[in-house]
């Protein structure tokens, strides 16, 4: 009898679908990129990049497997001749020019430069050092307070504080006034010490406006000129008898010429005044040698009245008294509205002898006036 012995699987059995994995899984990575993988089960390729056929230095490749090395030749290096030797170095002195000139410190000594500061000591100042960053120069002074006297001719445009003394040194400084500074109008600028410091031409528009009295003076800005002017008062030229004198008065209201008239003395009852200056109310006295009705002409500018115009009723802000008793007045209006005069005339009788004229303005007249009085019998 024959017998054979036929290999058995010992750990197969009916109904088992896979082997039971023994190694452990692993990864490897192959020359040119590829990779070799172990699952515990079987291998796996994985294959990297594809490098063409060829040679690549000492490498031959072929279907993506290094197939051959190749013999390497060893570089041969033949080196430059040598270079000629270098010529003798030049004399310095004959190349370096040192710049002429009193304030050049440095100066050439047997071949070799030297740069050298030479310092000498002053009254109360001493020197020390060469500049060097190992010896730096440095320069000390002793100040004595009674060496020096400082005296200014303006204490209050420059003071000067301090007594000299290291602690306390002199102090000058500009004083500073106030309400400075600016821009201002006329284009200037100035510092808190009032020093001009810019300037900006004004423009017209930037001219400063003016304005004058109402009826006293007219003011206008035109392109940045002002013109000031008198409005006129009186349509021409008139002369005033007032007692013994004749006032020559323009049209704008002024008196150009006072001269004395004719005779000693003025007709009896008649009586005249001249105001002047700014006033808010006027006394006049006189004596009168005759009785009778008192007749009274004021000429003189007293102000702007809104309404009317020729002969009209007196405004009652402006009081007229005569020995203290009111009296009714008629104020003349031109044609600008202005009061330029008032006529009065009372309805009683005055003895001789002296009477007081008094009257009050609402506001004070600074223009001339002339006040006649008359007697009428």
């Amino acid at each position: 009898m024959n017998c054979r012995n036929t290999p058995k699987n010992t750990r197969c059995s009916s109904g088992v679908a896979s082997l039971e994995k023994i190694y452990t899984p692993f990864n490897i990575c192959l020359p040119l990129g590829g990779s070799l993988e172990y699952d515990g089960l079987g291998l796996t390729y994985r294959p990297g990049a594809s490098v063409p056929d060829g040679v690549y230095g000492s490498l031959r490749i072929e279907n993506n497997c290094i197939t051959g090395f190749l013999p390497t030749e060893i570089p041969t290096i033949t080196p430059a001749p040598c270079a000629s030797a270098p010529t003798p170095c030049s004399d310095p002195e004959s190349e370096v020019i040192i710049a002429p000139g009193s304030d050049n410190l440095t100066t050439r000594t047997n071949g070799q430069l030297l740069t050298k500061l030479y310092t000498q000591n002053g009254d109360n100042i001493t020197m020390e050092g060469n500049g060097t960053i190992d010896s730096p120069l440095i320069i000390a002074s002793t100040i004595t307070p009674n060496d020096t006297k400082i005296i200014s001719d303006t204490p209050n445009i420059l003071p000067i504080t301090g007594t000299g003394a290291a602690a306390s040194p002199y102090r000058i400084a500009h004083a500073q006034p106030s309400g400075i500074g600016g821009p201002y109008d006329n284009g200037f600028t100035l510092d808190s010490a009032g020093h001009v410091i810019k300037y900006d031409k004004p423009t017209a528009t930037s001219i400063m406006d003016i304005q004058g009295t109402p009826n006293v003076i007219n003011a206008t800005n035109a392109g940045g000129v002002v013109v000031l002017n008198l409005p006129a008062k009186f349509e021409r030229e008139e002369v005033i008898e007032a007692g013994n004198y004749k006032v020559t008065v323009d049209v704008y209201g002024r008196i150009t010429a006072v001269e004395v008239a004719s005779g000693d003395l003025a007709p009896a009852g008649r009586h005249s005044t001249i105001f002047e200056g700014s006033r808010e109310s006027v006394v006049y006295q006189f004596t009168s040698v005759v009785g009778g009705r008192i007749r009274g002409t004021y000429k003189g500018y007293l102000g702007t009245t809104a309404t009317g115009s020729g002969l009209v009723t007196l405004p009652a802000s402006i009081v007229i008294t005569i020995d203290q008793q009111s009296v009714q007045a008629f104020g003349t209006i031109d044609s600008d509205g202005n009061l330029v005069g008032f006529d009065f005339l009372t309805s009683t009788a005055y003895a001789s002898g002296v009477h007081i004229v008094s009257i009050t303005y609402p506001t004070a007249v600074t223009t001339p006036g002339v006040l006649d009085i008359e007697l009428c019998l």
